[in-house]
């Protein structure tokens, strides 16, 4: 990275630490904020406390995204989270599960790592969107199939060797997702979809009434195609 690159992203950080500092400090405008998202891109201690305190204030917040791995949001930053917003979120694991419990508010949520996080089912019922970039396992997805059935909006990216296992779970899951209105697939390099396994997926939306847009893209094409 170049220094005046570096310099642009300390400044950055500084003005968003002071961001979250205001939020902290300003409870009736932290319970006022419904959508936040994080980008993660520079290592800096300071923002990561300040992130924390800024979450615990933050009691209205329905949906959360956390992108990039610079740093990973760490315990407190998680338990923090699930302390102001319902148990949205539970703990940071490497190999994250879900595990079944009672229902909660429409949530929408944007998952992009393996911190992935240990979501309580309770915290998903209600779930509206989800985006998956890297592959959780199976069992994760099926209790999410059979638990997340407000689910409108799924984007789910696909890498070596996971498209076989996905269009397994579509067969033994063909009443999943019935009210389904987006549907984006991420491929990853040439790991594009056989002609079996574009039929697998053609039956599984057929019939999906509500759907009205299905996007398949790879790292350099982005189409939509009707289903």
């Amino acid at each position: 990275m170049m220094g005046d690159d570096e310099s642009e992203l300390e400044r950055v950080n500084v003005k968003a630490c002071e961001i979250l500092h205001h939020i902290a400090r300003t409870p009736s405008f932290a319970r006022v904020i419904k959508k936040f998202s994080v980008r993660a891109y520079f290592k800096m201690h300071a923002g990561e406390v300040a992130l924390k305190e800024a979450l615990l204030v933050m009691t209205g917040v329905t949906s959360f995204r956390y992108e990039g791995r610079c740093p990973l949001p760490n315990a407190a930053v998680l338990d923090a989270l699930a302390q102001s917003s319902g148990d949205l979120l539970g703990c940071h694991t490497d190999r994250p599960r879900l595990v079944q419990a009672t229902p909660s508010a429409d949530l929408a949520s944007s998952v992009q790592s393996h911190a992935v996080w240990r979501c309580p089912v309770r915290s998903l019922l209600g779930l509206q969107e989800l985006e998956i970039i890297l592959p959780p396992s199976r069992d994760d997805l099926e209790l999410i199939f059979h638990h997340c059935t407000a689910l409108r909006y799924v984007t789910r990216g696909l890498f070596m060797r996971e498209n076989s296992r996905f269009m397994e779970l579509l067969k033994a899951h063909p009443e999943a997702l019935q009210r389904l209105v987006a549907f984006k697939l991420f491929f990853g390099h040439t790991d594009l979809l056989t002609r079996e396994q574009t039929a697998v997926l053609a039956k599984f939306l057929r019939g999906r009434k509500t759907l009205r847009m299905l996007d398949l893209a790879d790292n350099d094409i982005n189409m939509e195609e009707g289903a």
